[in-house]
């Protein structure tokens, strides 16, 4: 006897976004790169997410330090692959210390490119727990 009741499928993004919703954050703050366009695009139907654009990964995460101290929201913070999450460690450590509630995610490259070792692939939990 098979099951022909439909499946609910979402997409990667969409699920995303969705988790960030259902935990109460309403901004993302970031610097994006191409590994994360699918997340930009989603933005897109979402109006109750704003984005917070910065240019340099330290920034993202220092602005949205600011601003959960000054709202006492938990933030969501997205970063570009590896050297942007180097970049982001000073802030996030800071942020770390002062308590800030604060998700950070970066995007990272499909894994068969990392046999390669192209320059913006790293691993990036050995990164993150330095």
């Amino acid at each position: 006897m098979s099951d022909s009741s439909p499946v609910n499928t979402i997409s990667g993004r969409n699920a995303f976004i969705h988790t960030l919703l259902n935990e109460g954050i309403t901004r993302m703050f970031g610097n994006p790169g191409t590994t994360e366009l699918p997340i930009m695009h989603a933005l897109a139907d979402y109006p109750e997410m704003g984005y917070v654009l910065a240019m340099q990964e330290s920034v993202v995460i220092g602005i949205a330090d600011g601003f959960s101290r000054a709202s006492g929201e938990l933030v969501a913070c997205n970063v570009h692959v590896a050297p942007g999450l180097g970049n982001a460690m000073g802030a996030i450590y800071t942020s770390k210390i002062a308590g800030t509630p604060m998700i950070v995610t970066a995007g990272q490259q499909e894994i068969g490119h990392g046999l390669t070792e192209p320059l913006l692939y790293d691993p990036l939990v050995p990164i993150a727990q330095s």
